[in-house]
């Protein structure tokens, strides 16, 4: 499976702006987007723990 392009890039500014964890919760994802609670919600896909990881919202975003 191939890359999207602009995956690494934006991998590294995820990377950037949460270093210390893999797992991403909604706060973060809100913090990182700029995007509301409700928008997240339709636009990202989370697991059951409401958790996405970085290199999964990374993907979700690059679509």
């Amino acid at each position: 499976m191939s890359e999207k392009a602009g995956f690494r890039d934006q991998l590294a500014q995820i990377i950037e702006a949460v270093p210390d964890r893999e797992c991403l919760k909604m706060a973060d994802v809100q913090r990182i987007t700029g995007w509301t609670y409700r928008t997240c919600k339709k636009r990202l896909k989370f697991n059951r723990f409401g958790e996405l990881t970085r290199a999964e919202l990374a993907r979700q975003l690059c679509v």
